[in-house]
C-alpha cells in the first residue's frame, strides 16, 4: 500500500460487488493472495457453489442488493462498514428479462459511488467496457459510459475506471467467460461455428488474471485515476480465436458467416423467449465492431508484459 494506508494488508478491507461472477472470483483470489481482507457483496439468489468458492478463499460474504443510501444513513452496520477500498463489477451484456441496462449499469454505479463517498472509501475501481461511449449505438456501451459519468461525478479522482477488451482464460472458480464457453460448447457439439460477419471484427484478448492484477494495482497505487484502457498483447479477429480453440480441442470446424441482420433477428427472438438470452441484440451489434485499445495501460499496471493469447487459451486445457 502507499503511504496513505500504512496498515498491514490483512487489516485493509476491500469490498467487491458482483463477486460471484467470472471476473469477481478471479479478483477475490488475487486480492486474498495479496493479503487483503475481502468483503463480497452477493445477491440473495446467488448460487451456493459460487458463495462456497468465495468463502473458501477466506472472504466475508454479505448477501444483499446494492441500493442508494437513504437520507441520514451511516456506513456503520452496512456492507461498507470499515471498507477502505472498493471494486464495482456489477453489469451484464445480456440482462435478464425485466432488467434494464440503465438499472444494471447507471443506477448501480450511482449507488456504489454514493456508498463509497458516505463510507470515506479511499479508492474505488469500476470495471466497465472498452468502447464505452454515451453516443454509441449499443445500449450496453452507452449505459456503461453513463455509469462511468455518474460515479465520477461523486468520487472524482478517488475513482479509477478500467475498460477491458474481451476477457478470457480461467485459473480458478466456478465461472467462465460466457463468450468463450459458448464457442467451446459449439466447437464440441456442432458441425460448424456461426460467427456474426464471419468473425472478422478485431478484439484484444486480456487474460482474466492479468485483469484482476491490474484492478489490484489500481487499488494500491495512489496515482491511478480516470479511464484506463486494458487489452492483451495481440489484436486478433474473433475468427482467429475460434480457430485457436478448435486447434486446442483437436477439431476442425468450419465458420458459418452469419449476416448481422440475421443475427439481430435471432437475438430479438431470444430476448423475447429466454430468461437470459444466449444472444442479445447488443451482442449481435458488438460482434460487428472492433474492440481494441487506443492507449493500452496494461503494461504500466502490471509492470510486465501481459499474458499471451495462446497462454491464456491453454488454461482451458
Amino acid at each position: 500500500m502507499d503511504s496513505t494506508s500504512p496498515k498491514p494488508l490483512a487489516q485493509v478491507k476491500v469490498l467487491v460487488d458482483g463477486a460471484t461472477g467470472y471476473v469477481g472470483q478471479h479478483l477475490v483470489q488475487v486480492l486474498r493472495q495479496a493479503g487483503f481482507a475481502v468483503v463480497c457483496l452477493v445477491r440473495p439468489q446467488a448460487r451456493q457453489v459460487d458463495i462456497d468458492f468465495l468463502a473458501g478463499l477466506g472472504a466475508t460474504i454479505c448477501k444483499g442488493q446494492l441500493t442508494m443510501p437513504q437520507s441520514g444513513a451511516s456506513p456503520t452496520g452496512s456492507f461498507f462498514d470499515g471498507v477502505e477500498l472498493a471494486v464495482h463489477l456489477i453489469g451484464s451484456i445480456a440482462p435478464k428479462r425485466g432488467e434494464s441496462f440503465n438499472e444494471l449499469h447507471t443506477a448501480n454505479a450511482r449507488s456504489f459511488a454514493s456508498w463509497c463517498k458516505l463510507a470515506g472509501v479511499k479508492r474505488a475501481v469500476m470495471v466497465t467496457a472498452l468502447g464505452a461511449d454515451k453516443n454509441s449505438a449499443s445500449n450496453y456501451l452507452k449505459t456503461k459510459a453513463l455509469a462511468e459519468e455518474a460515479a465520477q461525478e461523486i468520487l472524482g479522482d478517488g475513482l479509477a475506471i478500467v475498460r477491458p477488451s474481451l476477457i478470457l482464460g480461467r485459473q480458478c472458480g466456478t465461472r467462465d467467460s460466457k463468450l468463450i464457453k459458448r464457442y467451446l460448447d459449439i466447437i464440441t457439439t456442432k458441425a460448424f461455428v456461426p460467427l456474426v460477419g464471419g468473425g472478422e471484427s478485431l478484439v484484444q484478448p486480456l487474460y482474466v488474471v492479468d485483469l484482476a492484477k491490474a484492478i489490484t494495482a489500481c487499488l494500491v497505487r495512489g496515482n491511478v485515476h480516470g479511464v484506463n484502457e486494458l487489452g492483451g498483447p495481440e489484436q486478433v479477429s474473433l475468427k482467429t480465436i475460434v480457430q485457436k480453440l478448435c486447434a486446442l480441442k483437436g477439431v476442425n470446424k468450419p465458420v458459418l458467416n452469419v449476416p448481422p441482420f440475421v443475427a439481430s433477428g435471432v437475438a430479438s427472438i431470444a430476448e423475447r423467449l429466454m430468461e437470459v438470452p444466449t444472444l442479445s441484440r447488443d451482442q449481435a451489434l458488438l460482434a460487428t465492431m472492433d474492440n481494441v485499445t487506443s492507449n493500452n495501460q496494461i503494461d504500466l499496471l502490471l509492470g510486465q508484459e501481459p499474458t499471451s493469447l495462446d497462454s491464456a487459451l491453454k488454461t482451458y486445457g
